[in-house]
């Protein structure tokens, strides 16, 4: 506290000595901007020699305290790293100290059989979790985790997993990332997410890597005005997840190996024209498949189908790949494909859940985001195929459905 009585011109003096040492010691210690802000703001309020400087003397946020004149390379925030890896394993890490992890594996091998064709694998048992692939994490996040952690945290927990669910799948709706107001409240889920695990759970989560989280929306907000229908997947390595393989049968050797991936793909590429061309020929949509006489029926119906594949996702007439959404808001169950002659053009014969309604309201209401609670079906009815503009998850629970729309399928 001596210093505290020195004279204006030294105080000044000492106080930057203070600064200087505290961006020292939080540089080298990797503490949060967090830790870092409480520090400064406790100084200030509890030393006199701090408590009349101006921020610009002596601040009390971190951010203002670490700053630098050098430019920094923007580094994005990788939903892979941050999300799905880095922050839902430290989670699920100590799943068996918080919660029941034999009902959560039955569960997660009970839905098994419930994963449409769309996702590369299939949940697996919790108590493998450090196994686990990027992809089943995102499995977890966006559609498993509401209704596989329903009922087994308490609810202040459970609450605080749908802050996290809720904002990953507004962040990766392309019409969610294009309104401000939503990329807002993204970001208040993700901080509030964030400070309140340490209350929850445990203060070792709050490192660099768990922090970040808070940042995912900046890099929306960074690429949704530069590229077109922007969402965090288009920044998403999981489309290359399998890709490793290919490259290392590019290479013959271990002698300039980036040569010779460079020399086979430029070999590749030589024949895109021709590729192209043939591609765009098999790219006609929709492309009906599976011809079969099995029904049902409805009027004026010829040529059956079980399946069919649009520019974003297939539909098999059979669980799990057959629950879909159309342009005017409908869930189907689709039971058959057919050709209408009526219409002239291709239909798909199903049932609409009538009663649809939220899966939970808290955060918000889940059903702005693509996930509803549904049941009872209503006779067969016929849709044009061409409305068909979604694919969605269908989930038991108790004796209704969850049904959450696929987000990296969705066309709306």
């Amino acid at each position: 506290n001596s210093g505290c009585s020195e004279s204006s011109k030294n105080s000044v003096s000492s106080n930057s000595k203070v600064l200087k040492f505290l961006r020292g010691w939080a540089l080298k210690h990797n503490i949060t901007h967090e830790a870092t802000s409480d520090l400064l703001k406790g100084l200030k309020e509890n030393y006199e020699c701090f408590a009349d400087e101006s921020e610009s003397r002596f601040p009390i946020s971190a951010k203002t305290l670490l700053k630098t004149e050098v430019k920094l390379t923007k580094k994005v925030v990788e939903p892979g790293c941050y999300i799905h890896i880095g922050l839902q394993k430290h989670l699920l890490k100590i799943a068996p100290k918080y919660f029941k992890t034999v009902g959560i594996s039955n569960l997660l091998v009970r839905f098994q059989r419930y994963i449409p064709k769309e996702f590369a694998r299939k949940s697996r048992e919790l108590y493998i979790v450090l196994r686990w692939k990027a992809t089943e994490f995102r499995l977890f996040i966006l559609y498993l985790g509401p209704v596989v952690l329903k009922n087994v945290l308490s609810e202040e927990k459970y609450v605080h997993f749908l802050q996290f669910h809720f904002a990953m799948r507004i962040l990766l709706n392309v019409k969610f990332c294009k309104e401000q107001e939503f990329r807002k409240f993204a970001k208040d889920l993700l901080k509030h997410f964030v400070q309140s695990t340490i209350i929850l759970y445990d203060k070792n989560f709050i490192s660099h890597n768990f922090h970040n989280n808070i940042h995912i929306t900046d890099d929306v907000d960074y690429f949704v005005d530069k590229l077109d229908d922007f969402s965090l997947d288009t920044i998403s390595a999981f489309r290359f997840e399998n890709y490793m393989q290919s490259i290392k049968r590019k290479v013959r050797g271990r002698s300039k190996p980036l040569e010779q991936i460079g020399l086979r793909i430029g070999e590749i590429m030589s024949f895109e024209t021709d590729y192209l061309t043939e591609k765009q020929r098999d790219n006609q949509f929709p492309k009906l498949s599976l011809p079969h006489n099995s029904g049902p029926l409805l009027p004026g119906c010829t040529r059956q189908y079980r399946g069919v594949a649009l520019p974003n996702f297939k539909v098999i007439n059979e669980s799990p790949n057959n629950c879909c959404g159309n342009t005017s808001g409908s869930i189907i169950q689709i039971e058959n494909i057919a050709f209408s002659e009526y219409l002239q053009i291709p239909v798909v014969i199903g049932r609409e859940f009538i009663d649809k309604r939220d899966f939970y309201t808290v955060p918000s209401e889940i059903s702005r985001v693509g996930v509803f609670k549904v049941k009872k079906l209503s006779n067969l009815k016929i849709w044009p195929l061409s409305e068909i503009t979604i694919k969605y998850v269908k989930l038991p629970y108790k004796n209704d459905y969850v049904v959450l729309s696929i987000l990296h399928c969705d066309t709306l």
